[in-house]
């Protein structure tokens, strides 16, 4: 039988893959990487016996150490082919050392989870042995990984890695400074880059990586590392799923989207994460200020510290400092026992405070003092406490509106508007919105643990017309409700709130169902407002069960 075949028998897949990396029997190996000086170094493993010994490792279960020895023959002399080394070899190996920085590499390519996070983890183990200042998966939308940040972030459209890695097919090394118009590029002007590496990883994904001023030149022995190691970043790389099928490369920090407003978001909250500068966030109800605030929780200094998040709206004057600062017992009536405020649950973390525009001016004051001096007092308490904690606003209407009407303190606007982020309304986002449909459906599905309903051309085109003005949220909720009324089958227009089919001008093949149904949500709606929202009356009112009503008010998403 042939030597692939039997390698494709998961009982015998460990011993085979052991066997066949241990005879080096392969196929003749392909052309050497292209090389901006006119030399190829030669192949230290033949892409054949990585891509056989990987799918008899998958069959084993044990993908890191079959992985571990086919990147562990990389060679530190370019001028010699390598051969297998046992993995107890590699293991025995100085941490700098081609062996052990690639099978740390495959160790965690080779583990389950988010695909981003193990590239970024395989990049920064084979950082001892193949430096770099940036490390980019060219892909769509594509990751770049800095040295000096702790996480990567969605790479941008223009980075010179794309231009490259589209006019590069084949491994090879780049002089930046060797061109004029790569010499004037801004991310390579921005960032002092010298030279860069490039390898392919797959159908439409390159490995890329490139050095600084100070940082070591690359040769052929980094080229060889990097061209094998995107032969195991493409093998092991996961199938590239559907729009909204919770892949990785729809979100950032559990946000979804891929617009160009979007996108600046996300490199805007990498900017000023590890900052201590404060940050403001502008966006209507329902574009996910929350949300972008955790981002920038998660990408601080302190992601370990506590993330504490409060509505200021709902903070009357009396209950202002109580609630914020806290109390000692007997401070008021009814404070039966001592109690630690929001500033003191924040501590070594982030408070942010939502709606703060909505704040009263009495609580602007004692806001505007807590920032200034950092410090606070408990109700009831005469000695100062200093804070430890990042404040983070957000509002919903501009606050320089509220500040040039005078509702809002000019300079405790200039206290929280360190740093600016503006978030863009759904119907502004474009092809978000489908990409968002799917990711809710799919989502909702798995939480349901029911079949995800299919969206239609006829439904995609009535939510693109509906202008959404509750944003992601109210468009989570229409998701959610279809996940559960739709489930595992297409949807149609029935199956939309009456109010999304009207503002949307479709005509389903069933207009007569879609008006009776229009005409049943305004009734019961009429008749909720009727008895004051009390579902036992309203449901006698209308001669029905109070469960058949909440049965109604579940698919009509009242």
């Amino acid at each position: 039988m042939h030597q692939t075949e039997n390698l494709r028998r998961p009982a015998a897949g460990w011993s085979q893959a052991k066997s066949f990396l241990a005879s080096g029997r392969c196929a003749a190996a392909p052309p050497g990487p292209a090389w901006a000086g006119g030399r190829q170094p030669e192949a230290a493993l033949p892409s054949l016996a990585e891509a056989e010994a990987l799918r008899a490792l998958r069959s084993a279960g044990d993908t890191a150490e079959v992985a571990g020895r086919a990147l562990g023959s990389c060679p530190g002399d370019p001028d010699r082919v390598a051969r297998p080394v046992p993995v107890c070899s590699i293991r025995a190996e100085p941490p700098d050392q081609p062996g052990t920085a690639a099978l740390r590499a495959a160790a965690v390519l080779a583990q389950e989870g988010n695909w981003c996070e193990r590239w970024a983890a395989a990049m920064r183990a084979m950082q001892p042995v193949l430096p770099w200042w940036r490390a980019i998966l060219v892909a769509a939308p594509g990751w770049e990984l800095r040295q000096d940040r702790p996480a990567p972030r969605p790479l941008a459209e223009n980075d010179l890695s794309r231009r490259l890695a589209a006019a590069t097919g084949a491994p090879a090394l780049v002089d930046l400074g060797s061109q004029q118009a790569l010499r004037d590029d801004p991310v390579r002007v921005l960032n002092r880059l010298t030279a860069a590496l490039l390898a392919p990883a797959g159908p439409g994904m390159t490995i890329y990586v490139d050095t600084r001023e100070g940082q070591p030149t690359p040769g052929e022995r980094e080229l060889t590392l990097l061209t094998h190691l995107g032969r195991l970043v493409g093998a092991l790389a996961p199938e590239a799923e559907p729009a909204g099928d919770e892949g990785e490369w729809v979100g950032f920090q559990g946000i979804v989207g891929r617009c160009p407003a979007i996108q600046a978001v996300f490199r805007t909250v990498e900017q000023f994460a590890t900052s201590e500068i404060p940050v403001h966030i502008a966006g209507e109800t329902g574009t996910g200020k929350e949300r972008v605030a955790q981002a920038l929780h998660q990408r601080s200094r302190r992601p370990e510290g506590p993330f504490v998040a409060v509505n200021v709206a709902t903070l009357s004057d009396e209950l202002f400092e109580p609630e914020m600062f806290g109390h000692v017992k007997g401070a008021f009536t009814g404070a039966v026992a001592a109690r630690e405020g929001l500033v003191a649950a924040a501590e070594g973390g982030t408070l942010f405070l939502d709606e703060v525009t909505d704040l009263s001016p009495r609580g602007q004051v004692k806001l505007l003092r807590f920032l200034q001096e950092r410090e606070y007092r408990r109700v009831g308490e005469s000695a100062n406490r200093r804070a430890n904690v990042r404040v983070l606003t957000a509002s919903n209407i501009s606050i320089e509106q509220r500040a040039a009407s005078g509702h809002f303190r000019c300079d405790l606007m200039y206290r929280l508007k360190g740093a600016q982020i503006a978030l863009p309304p759904l119907r502004e986002r474009g092809d978000d919105l489908r990409l968002l449909t799917t990711h809710f459906l799919v989502r909702w599905a798995r939480a349901e643990n029911r079949p995800a309903a299919k969206l239609t051309a006829q439904v995609a085109r009535a939510l693109a017309s509906y202008p959404w003005p509750g944003n992601v949220r109210e468009l989570e909720q229409e998701m959610r409700r279809l996940a559960v009324l739709g489930a595992g089958r297409s949807l149609s227009l029935v199956d939309l709130s009456p109010h999304i089919v009207r503002a949307s001008g479709e005509r389903g093949a069933s207009p007569l169902r879609t008006a009776l149904g229009a005409f049943e949500r305004d009734y019961i709606a009429e008749a909720l407002r009727r008895h004051e929202g009390n579902r036992a009356r309203t449901a006698r009112s209308l001669g029905i069960s109070r469960q058949a009503l909440l049965t109604k008010l579940g698919r009509m998403a009242i």
